[in-house]
């Protein structure tokens, strides 16, 4: 596992073309400022195929890693709501340090640990703090698992967000995602029109 603190994380996300364009109240979105268009919504299936449905995801960002994950607005791994002390457990045992504040890196071979993270953080009903953003290593798209039971995706262009789509759906029946507008600084609006993955 890398370690990354929260300043460094971004700066490297800027270099790959992802910038924070904070929403109201400060609410951290993470995009790519060339690819307004390319945003898409999937929401969460019910318990029976999440666990298969969140391996998707993962691989969706890349199917062998490496992968990165940032809680929302950057911070610590450790306390918060209940969600939080899953992610936690997790965090232990994948060795975070207590008082680290940043981004975790893992290898291909660490796919169980980023399992463990991700799979803690939908144990629990979920709050806005517990948001945290997945993001493959080639800096190809970003993926935000939402507190409200679904993940957000942007990517670097359509092609990007087409294989995504397509990695998802081959894995979980009936994944379909919806188009949605990036988010801005007065508000985020989802369209509420279908769009095939």
């Amino acid at each position: 596992m890398q370690l990354m603190e929260d300043a460094a994380f971004l700066a490297w996300l800027e270099e790959g073309g992802i910038t924070d364009i904070s929403g109201p109240r400060g609410v951290v979105w993470l995009a790519f400022g060339a690819a307004q268009d390319c945003w898409r919504t999937w929401e969460a299936p019910q318990s029976d195929a999440l666990p298969a449905w969140l391996e998707a995801v993962v691989r969706a960002a890349s199917l062998e890693g490496p992968w990165w994950l940032w809680r929302r607005g950057g911070g610590g791994w450790y306390g918060g709501t209940a969600a939080r002390e899953e992610i936690a457990a997790a965090a232990t045992l994948a060795g975070v340090p207590r008082d680290f504040s940043g981004a975790l890196g893992f290898a291909a071979d660490e796919r169980d640990r980023v399992m463990g993270i991700v799979r803690g953080f939908t144990a629990w009903p979920w709050g806005l703090s517990d948001d945290f953003y997945l993001v493959p290593d080639d800096r190809s798209c970003v993926v935000m698992l939402c507190h409200d039971e679904e993940i957000h995706v942007c990517a670097a262009d359509r092609a990007r967000l087409r294989t995504f789509g397509r990695v998802l759906s081959a894995t979980t029946r009936n994944a379909r995602g919806r188009t949605a507008d990036p988010p801005s600084t007065a508000s985020v609006r989802r369209a509420d029109r279908p769009d095939q993955p």
